[in-house]
């Protein structure tokens, strides 16, 4: 509530309204007097108290109540300062609630090729797999060589002869093979060749000279033609 205007008294401004500290009357009385500016019944008039300082909260802040330091001014106290230098701090309060996660951000550079790691331990042995399956029978081979059979001829050679001496296979059958042989081994006898004639027959030539007459034998080996 603003003070009266009527109570001003020389042009000090407005009177408020008695406070709960008064320790600064008497001795503004005591200034009035020596100065002459009031008489002695206004000098015993209570004065403007200087300031007062009055509990805001519970928790014991204090507050000015003239926060202009101006005793005189025609400011409200403590409630027409709320925009303009009230020093009142209320409690702390509540934390609001977390604002909206914001948008994402651009995605950065890639960063440079980090070094080449140490090369790890060697793993353990893995389990044996299972057996495959079988696999398919394969294509039925050529026949083999069946019919197989060992023919000879043999003849007589004198000494101081070239013998010769022919073989030949049974019918249906081919020569894969052949030799000769003599009944008299030492010195005098000269083989001179031993080969197939044709795809049946072998035949051998031997000199002899070993001063006597020997036989001589032919050798074929023979098998099946299919």
């Amino acid at each position: 509530m603003k003070a009266d205007p009527s109570n001003d008294t020389a042009g000090l401004g407005p009177l408020p309204r008695r406070t709960k500290l008064h320790a600064g009357g008497a001795m503004a009385s005591l200034a009035l007097v020596m100065l002459g500016l009031a008489s002695p019944a206004a000098a015993a008039a209570p004065t403007h108290p200087a300031a007062e300082e009055v509990s805001w909260s519970s928790a014991g802040d204090r507050c000015d109540r003239y926060p202009h330091g101006n005793p005189h001014s025609h400011d409200h106290p403590i409630a027409s300062t709320a925009a303009g230098g009230d020093k009142c701090k209320g409690a702390t309060g509540a934390t609001g609630p977390t604002g909206p996660t914001g948008p994402t951000g651009p995605t950065g550079d890639t960063g440079s090729t980090g070094a080449t790691g140490a090369t790890g331990a060697t793993g353990a042995t893995g389990a044996t797999g299972a057996t495959g399956a079988t696999g398919a029978t394969g294509a039925t081979g050529a026949n083999g060589v069946s019919g197989y059979e060992r023919v000879s001829n043999s003849a007589s050679c004198e000494n101081d002869n070239l013998c010769q001496v022919t073989v030949n296979c049974p019918p249906g059958k081919v020569v894969t093979g052949g030799g000769i042989s003599s009944n008299t081994v030492g010195n005098g006898l000269v083989l001179m060749e031993t080969f197939p004639v044709n795809d049946t027959s072998w035949r051998a030539t031997l000199e002899n000279d070993t001063g006597l007459t020997i036989t001589i034998t032919a050798w074929a080996v023979c098998a099946n033609a299919t």
